[in-house]
């Protein structure tokens, strides 16, 4: 099942917490910032996207793969796009909670 709204839930950092559900983008946060974000593929594949953020303790850094993250009433935002390489090649973004494909998913 393909998903094209995401809502954030906050999880703290070192806890259990289950595996995103379609459509939830887990805040996993540490030390009081988003850390990292969780979520299921939007292509329906199933895939975990576990995505590690750009935060004051973990500033953007050439050749080390982090994106921003941004949190609004219409839901969350990642940047830059995400580029899955492997299995289903899924090619996206994710601006105010809504998960756009780019041309070259699949390929």
């Amino acid at each position: 099942m393909m998903v094209t709204k995401y809502k954030s839930v906050r999880y703290q950092f070192g806890c259990d917490r289950p595996a995103p559900a379609a459509g939830e983008m887990q805040v996993i946060v540490k030390g009081g910032e988003p850390y990292a974000v969780d979520f299921v593929c939007p292509c329906g594949c199933g895939n975990s996207c576990y995505t590690p953020l750009v935060t004051d303790q973990h500033p953007r850094v050439e050749g080390i793969h982090r994106w921003s993250y941004a949190e609004g009433d219409a839901g969350p935002t990642l940047a830059p796009s995400i580029r899955w390489t492997g299995e289903c090649k899924a090619h996206f973004t994710i601006t105010n909670g809504e998960a756009v494909f780019h041309s070259d998913t699949g390929k």
